[in-house]
């Protein structure tokens, strides 16, 4: 899943793939609305039902992605918890560094947390 398949070693994208996903977040007032979170490429929006995908959290600290959930009261907030915990192994995961916050349908986000859940999987939200 991403904005392209891997093509002999190389992206079609210019590197703009996602890894395997961790999270799925359907809009319920728009469905066609969805959004991904990759275990090591970030957040990922749809408009489109999942035809395409666009890349939303490339400028943050941390691209595992571990959690997203979506405000059903206000469905424009996006929460996205950063980590990836993989449980049994002895190499665990990647850590985090706090939950994304964004009130614009995953435009734009903010940092919450980063300090206190720093090195952390949050795994649920």
């Amino acid at each position: 899943m991403g904005s392209a398949p891997f093509t002999h070693g190389k992206s079609s994208h210019h590197g703009n793939n996602s890894g395997r996903i961790r999270a799925i977040a359907i809009d319920p007032v728009t469905p066609s609305r969805m959004y991904i979170g990759a275990a090591s490429g970030g957040v990922w929006k749809s408009e489109d039902g999942g035809t395409s995908w666009v890349p939303k959290t490339d400028d943050h600290h941390s691209l595992a992605i571990g959690a997203l959930a979506i405000d059903p009261a206000s469905t424009n907030v996006v929460y996205a918890g950063t980590g990836e915990y993989i449980p049994g192994t002895d190499w665990g995961g990647y850590y985090g560094r706090g939950i994304l916050r964004s009130a614009g349908y995953g435009e734009t986000w903010t940092e919450i947390g980063g300090a206190f859940f720093e090195m952390e999987e949050i795994t649920r939200i």
